[in-house]
């Protein structure tokens, strides 16, 4: 225990201080894709949508002042250094790196978490939304595969499901989005906070089938020469 702890106290040294890890590009949408989005909402924010460990589920979460963010961090590290097996601390020292902007620090701090805890959904949610908030709301493929394990090691958890349907939007594969985003509604109350956003998304790749985006066109009994209308 006194190896593990010393480990990653080194590595949280090296990763906040001395080697920040660039963890990915900046990828543009497709051009459809970002129209669809930033109609529905979808677009360069969509990493403010955060898996809550405490609620299980998805919320909307505005970055922290920098003032409030410089607290939460002292809070979250003087937690860490009593307790380095805390995942909440973890996700709130994230939180307030990301919330300063510093969103390589704040993915690298989650992948030393992960190094010593890899069967923590709750920290794959927030290493996937990290990498998300640094590409400016794009689901990258390192983001999908931390989703990916996510939903394998909490299969009920709504917000895995959330941003691999968000991923197939963004690639231009609304029917998988569908599905993915169906069976999540299909798991969820009624009344969740997150179905408003699942609705609109469930909107979204309608349209996307309706107007031809995808390998097999419109939806069954839809025609594609038809205007699509999004409801809001």
């Amino acid at each position: 225990m006194i190896a593990l702890v010393l480990m990653l106290m080194v590595a949280v040294v090296l990763a906040l201080v001395l080697r920040p890890l660039l963890v990915g590009p900046r990828a543009g949408y497709p051009g459809w894709a970002a129209v669809v989005l930033v109609i529905l909402g979808l677009g360069g924010g969509t990493y403010a949508v955060v898996g809550h460990p405490a609620a299980k589920g998805i919320r909307p979460a505005a970055p922290a002042a920098a003032p409030e963010a410089d607290e939460a961090f002292a809070e979250a590290r003087s937690v860490l250094l009593e307790n380095p097996a805390d995942v909440p601390a973890w996700l709130r020292l994230s939180m307030a790196l990301s919330g300063k902007g510093e969103t390589e620090r704040a993915a690298e701090a989650l992948s030393v978490a992960l190094g010593a805890m890899p069967d923590s959904p709750d920290l794959w949610i927030g290493y996937g939304e990290t990498l998300t908030a640094h590409a400016g709301g794009q689901v990258t493929p390192a983001a999908r595969l931390a989703f990916d394990r996510a939903n394998q090691l909490a299969p009920h958890h709504p917000a895995p499901k959330y941003y691999l349907a968000l991923s197939w939007l963004q690639s231009g594969n609304p029917r998988e989005a569908l599905a993915a985003l169906e069976d999540l509604a299909k798991e969820s109350k009624p009344d969740a906070p997150w179905m408003p956003r699942v609705e609109r998304m469930m909107r979204g790749a309608r349209t996307m089938i309706a107007a031809g985006v995808g390998p097999n066109g419109a939806l069954p009994g839809s025609p594609a020469t038809a205007s699509p209308v999004l409801s809001r």
